[in-house]
């Protein structure tokens, strides 16, 4: 994205008019110097409501984020638009602008720096809203601010700043967001419950989570996108603003900033749930939020996405830092998700059903499983607008935040919630976990209660300087006070010691505010471990930990790959024993025995595994590692050796190209197919040439035949350049080995073509494909991020080293093995004869509890095939084992992918509903699908024994439309599920059919509607001709009004168009003198 984009401004700027308003105020301390009609007023290009409205509803999908506002790019400041007046010492501009018909705006601006004295303010011409100031509090590094939600489709921009400073003011307005979806008015649900009820309404429930529910909020992302986010607290418990949502809301450290929470967006009253007034607009307001926010970590597995406000939690908010369970256990008792379901108001959902563990995509139970599955809300539901919504266990802690799932008024299906159990370690990185963040004083505990923001300036923490020392020795601690102790008295801090430690505590004077200083001093009598100590004050307790060793650790014990080990690729992972006392570990890799010719000498931190990298094929290697810590280093491990394979290595080009970059905002694909096998050893992309004239709104990712995917480059130069380098044209190549680091290619961006060139190491590691098999389609994949700018891929080429594949030890003689539930499931496996000893030593990992395996022989003969028996399957699921076979110095593993079924659920009946009259020339069935089902059986009958059936069905999916029935009046149906294991049958539900819909009205008038189920449109027929305006309503089945439409005296017909309304049940409304008719209609 880069200023070309706002090539629009130009084709509109032209539609400027002038209004004026003899009565608007400067809502800051001085009048206006010249009137509001006078202002310059820009009238935006008129977009299209009810199409983007339509656009966006067929997007919709559980796991997506709801989009309101479509993002209208401009060019706007105070050097070329709106206008300067002066009133004293104070510089005043003021801009007018106008998106028609939006129902709200909101705004964005790439350039937000506001000197002192400076106020920034947005309000309505007639002043009936204001909204700021925004002052130099709210610059920000980024440079950005994103202001919330303002209604209507006009505003006014206002600075007010001291004359002198006026050219200090950096201000630039680069998307005005345009609300179609009518945010403010958008209504959730009637069953969902308002976090306001509480024990004096009736909902006793509600008020365990009364004060958690005051972390929650709701997020706007890029003034355009609506999700909801709750604030957590950390060990530290300073109020660090902690804001955590789902990854799937698309917040990365690219967009973070454009983040508004808004807070206490509540109604005043409590609605009582499935009444009109609780499926009604609210009385909440979006006065209190704030605006700005730092990306610190997100993972997809998990879906969630831990941001850290860029400001303190705004004064008003009264909000408060939930506690968090990071426990390996199902939460116990009633969970509660408070949320903001479609951006209504604040509601809780809470559940009395035991939840289960599960993966996304599914409400299944799964051991292991990544999420917690709430199966069905006690109250309430959860809708678009609610996803990142936190749940919270029976002591108030979150342990997971919402993802999506079925869950809706009027039904009994479930929601799916990242755990917050798998988020705590996430994908092992800082930026990928949660640990990180939440425990900055290195507790290690998975348990940590909530905090009010009243609180947050109370808090006390203990830090050592070093934290890890060697008995006899001293370390420096200090004791560190929060910001409210420069008014309150600390009360009475205290830490004690205990005696067996034999550790001694000397206060040092340092005069620091806020802080006290202590040494340390341990004996050589101290007793090794690991000591955690209170530190407290009148207010607060914490907790500081220090780690004591006593001697140096013991040598280490070197495991993978083996002694001797031949046939290694070029890329080698190698692994030794984790020793208690060991912090940092040395390894060394030699040329030669005597490690003499020393290749490379690295310190590895905590870790017992490291890949050898940039080694040359068919050589010898020599490794060895000890290990230390703060008390000495141990002896040298013993040394390996291992071989590297004979490679072949070679060059293969792209012939696809050149290929065309449009300047839409895309991605295109290129391919070389390589023909020859064997194991990769090592990658390189060279000669990467594109042709671009603004390489900074380019990514290239490679994907290796199995479909794993590299990124290469993405967008080089952004987000430090909101716009990225905008230089034309690259030429690069990208070598994991001796390439430049990625960070050196972010900074480059000549003028001079190309913009950048060069061999890089990318983003990702290309060691990441390493030990693939090369053979298959290697895919280069080139997306633009922006319009306007264009290029072409003119060619790329890869250089591919590969070592001969080895054949398997263990062979599987089927890919799929299928069985039922408590049947024993028979697999075969070869031994393969390349074992070098005489027996091979089976073993089995991943075995269900409960279950057993069986060998025909154990240990086996190299060259045989031996079936293994599986008994007592009970859990069903699809389930990974590992067979593991070794003769003493080969070893192998043979994953097993096994799937127990049982018998097919019983199938739910959705439409038609049950004992509903249905006309017109067919009837559409729906039933849920189900997994793990091979057909279902429809069956139709004039009588509920099924005795006389008239129509019998089989089909694969779960719909089925019957073209005109054999007969009419009131007929049975049900759905029967076949699998491996058995049938379930469905309830039963019964409809009449009739060929058309009549009603009989006064005056002997009549009307029909057909048909009924419709598809895209819906007759309304009327016998003779009007005599009186007729009212036609349309609602969906929780009431909210989606059409309204009039007859006019003399009509008969009227066809209504509703192709772009989902599938689902509606009621339609009559309105025909002092009658009203009442039809339920099916899409």
């Amino acid at each position: 994205m880069h200023p070309s984009l706002l090539r629009l401004y130009a084709a509109f700027s032209v539609a400027i008019l002038f209004f004026g308003d003899l009565n608007a105020q400067v809502p800051g301390p001085g009048n206006p110097i010249v009137p509001a009609y006078e202002l310059e007023t820009l009238i935006l290009p008129k977009l299209d409501n009810e199409t983007l409205r339509r656009e966006e509803l067929a997007q919709r999908r559980t796991g997506r984020p709801p989009k309101f506002a479509e993002a209208i790019p401009v060019d706007i400041g105070p050097e070329t638009h709106g206008r300067w007046d002066q009133s004293g010492d104070r510089s005043i501009w003021r801009f007018r602008l106008r998106s028609p018909g939006a129902y709200s705006l909101n705004l964005g601006f790439s350039e937000y720096q506001m000197p002192a004295g400076g106020e920034l303010y947005i309000y309505d011409p007639y002043q009936k809203k204001t909204t700021g100031p925004f002052t130099p509090a709210d610059n920000e590094t980024h440079n950005q601010l994103w202001t919330p939600i303002f209604p209507g489709d006009e505003l006014v921009i206002e600075v007010q700043l001291p004359s002198r400073q006026r050219e200090e003011l950096q201000l630039k307005l680069a998307f005005v967001n345009h609300d179609f979806l009518d945010f403010l008015a958008l209504n959730s649900g009637s069953c969902n419950l308002d976090i306001v009820c509480g024990s004096e309404d009736g909902w006793e429930l509600v008020e365990p989570f009364r004060d958690v529910s005051r972390s929650v909020g709701l997020i706007s992302i890029e003034g355009t996108l609506l999700c909801t986010g709750f604030l957590v607290n950390n060990t530290y418990k300073d109020c660090t603003p902690y804001f955590m949502t789902a990854y799937h809301c698309e917040i990365r450290s690219d967009n973070d900033q454009t983040v508004v929470v808004y807070w206490n967006f509540e109604n005043s009253t409590c609605r009582q749930p499935n009444s009109l007034a609780s499926g009604g607009e609210g009385d909440g307001n979006l006065n209190t939020f704030n605006s700005g926010s730092i990306y610190r970590a997100g993972w997809n597995n998990s879906d969630f996405c831990l941001l850290e406000l860029d400001d303190p939690v705004n004064e008003k908010a009264n909000a408060y830092f939930a506690g968090w369970s990071a426990e390996t256990t199902l939460p116990e008792g009633n969970v509660a998700c408070v949320h903001h379901p479609f951006t209504d108001e604040k509601r809780i959902s809470i559940s009395e059903e035991p939840t289960h563990f599960g993966f996304w995509g599914s409400g299944n139970p799964a051991e292991g499983g990544n999420h917690l599955i709430v199966p069905d809300w006690t109250v309430g539901t959860t809708q678009g607008g609610s996803s990142g919504a936190p749940l919270f266990n029976n002591k108030s802690q979150v342990v997971g935040q919402l993802h999506g799932g079925d869950a809706a008024c009027g039904n009994d299906l479930f929601d799916a919630f990242g755990r917050f159990y798998n988020s705590w370690e996430g994908g092992g990185t800082a930026n990928s976990r949660l640990k990180d963040w939440l425990d900055p004083a290195g507790w290690e505990t998975q348990s940590l209660p909530g905090m009010d923001q009243s609180r947050c300036g109370y808090w006390v923490r203990g830090v050592f300087s070093r934290g890890t020392i060697c008995a006899g020795d001293s370390d420096t601690l200090k004791i560190q006070y929060g910001p409210a102790y420069d008014t309150a008295s600390v009360g009475g801090q205290a830490f004690s010691i205990p005696n067996i430690l034999n550790i001694q505590a000397t206060y040092i004077p340092d005069n620091i505010r806020r802080e006290e200083t202590f040494i340390w001093y341990t004996s050589e009598s101290t007793p090794p471990g690991e000591y955690t100590f209170d530190v407290y004050t009148a207010f607060d307790t914490n907790y500081f930990k220090l780690t004591v060793f006593d001697q140096f650790p013991a040598t280490p014990v070197l495991y993978t790959p083996s002694n001797g080990a031949s046939g290694q690729t070029l890329q080698v992972p190698v692994s030794w024993s984790a020793e208690g006392e060991g912090q940092n570990y040395i390894l060394q890799l030699a040329a030669d025995a005597g490690f003499d010719q020393l290749i490379s000498e690295q310190v590895i931190y905590g870790d017992t595994t490291k890949v050898l990298s940039d080694l040359k094929a068919g050589t010898t290697y020599y490794w060895r590692v000890k290990t230390s810590n703060v008390c000495g280093e141990s002896d040298w491990s013993s040394a390996f050796s291992f071989s590297t394979a004979e490679v072949e290595c070679f060059s293969q080009s792209a012939a696809d190209g050149p290929i065309n970059i449009p300047v839409t905002a895309s991605s295109i694909t290129s391919s070389i197919e390589i023909e020859n096998t064997g194991t990769l050893a090592s990658i390189e992309i060279i000669d990467l040439d594109i042709e671009h004239s603004w390489v900074g709104d380019l990514s290239v990712v490679l994907r290796s035949p199995s479909g794993k995917e590299v990124a290469l480059l993405d967008r080089p130069g952004f987000p430090d350049n909101l716009y990225g380098c905008d230089g034309r044209n690259l030429y690069l190549s990208f070598n994991q080995n001796s390439g430049s680091s990625y960070l050196i290619l972010e900074n480059l961006c000549s003028s001079i073509p190309p913009a950048i060139s060069g061999t890089f190491k990318p983003i990702q590691s290309l060691f990441d494909f390493t030990g693939e098999q090369i053979q298959g389609t290697w895919t280069l994949i080139v997306k633009d991020n922006a319009d306007e700018d264009g290029g072409t891929l003119k060619g790329w080429n890869l250089n591919i080293c590969s070592s001969p594949e080895k054949e398997p030890l263990l062979n599987k003689v089927s890919d799929a093995y299928l069985t039922c539930q408590e049947e024993p499931l028979e697999i075969d496996v070869a031994v393969n004869e390349a074992f070098t000893g005489d027996e091979v030593q089976l073993s089995i990992d991943g075995l269900p509890a409960g279950s057993s395996v069986h060998y025909s022989a154990n240990p086996a003969v190299p060259g045989d095939t031996i079936r293994l028996t599986l008994s007592g399957l009970s859990v069903t699921g699809q389930q990974s084992l590992t067979l593991n076979g070794t003769d003493g110095s080969e070893t192998a593993s043979l994953s097993l992918d096994i799937e127990v079924r049982n018998v097919p659920e019983i199938v739910s009946l959705l439409t038609p509903l049950d004992e509903s009259i249905l006309t017109g020339q067919s009837i559409d069935f729906d039933w849920n699908d189900l997994t793990n089902i091979n057909f279902y059986r429809l069956e139709i009958a004039t009588d509920s024994n099924f005795d006389n059936l008239i129509h019998s069905e089989t089909v694969s999916t779960s719909q089925y439309t019957l073209s005109m029935p054999e007969q009419e009046g009131e007929l049975f149906w049900r759905v029967i599920a076949l699998n491996e294991c058995g049938e379930s049958i469905s309830a039963i539900s019964s409809f009449t059919f009739t060929t058309t819909a009549t009603s009989v009205l006064e005056d002997e008038q009549s009307v029909q509607v057909f048909p009924n189920p419709f598809s895209d449109q819906l007759n309304i027929r009327f016998t003779r001709a009007l005599e009186y305006p007729v009212a036609i309503r349309l609602s969906d089945i929780q009431g909210r009004l989606l059409l309204r439409d009039q007859l006019s005296i003399g009509a008969t017909d009227r066809v209504l168009y509703l192709d772009h309304l989902p599938s689902g049940i509606y009621i339609l409304e009559i309105l025909y003198g002092q009658q009203r008719i009442v039809e339920r209609i099916a899409k």
